[in-house]
């Protein structure tokens, strides 16, 4: 009797490991998921050069930034979008020293953004995809930052 109590008490106990586990599992995927509605809404717009488009999902002034920590941050008003994009996006991708891929080509094989792929990093508030970066304020994802070689 004590054996089975036990053991229905070890299994509950492994039931309820799982779920908490699976509840994680689900937050995260959750997450990821309001990401995955916006990114091809966003890729669209930037493959496009649709500058208004772009604007509506950005946060301004804009940051940019160098490819090094100590290279200066600038802020970019939004009548610099289209330049500046068109700038990043015919720059190198930095993901392969034998076979140069520009960000637009990057870009444009991703029309799905997840964890795991090459160049893109995505967390609860954050995200990255090659010189792309994102954040979620107030329950939306915005453009907030764009990383350039030459800063």
């Amino acid at each position: 009797m004590r054996l089975t109590l036990a053991v229905l008490l070890l299994a509950g106990c492994m039931g309820i490991a799982r779920v908490g586990a699976q509840s994680s599992a689900d937050g995260a995927a959750g997450q990821h998921a309001g990401f995955a509605v916006f990114w091809p809404r966003f890729r669209a717009a930037l493959l496009a050069g649709r500058a208004d488009q772009l604007s509506g999902m950005a946060q301004f002034p804009l940051e940019v930034r160098g490819t090094l920590d100590s290279d200066p941050v600038r802020r970019i008003p939004q009548s610099e979008l289209s330049t500046v994009v068109a700038e990043v996006l015919a720059e190198d991708s930095g993901l392969s020293v034998t076979r140069p891929e520009t960000n637009r080509a990057m870009i444009d094989r991703l029309p799905e953004a997840y964890p795991g792929q090459r160049g893109v990093s995505i967390g609860a508030d954050a995200a990255r995809i090659g010189p792309f970066g994102f954040a979620r304020r107030q329950g939306q994802w915005r453009l907030v930052r764009l990383y350039r070689d030459d800063g």
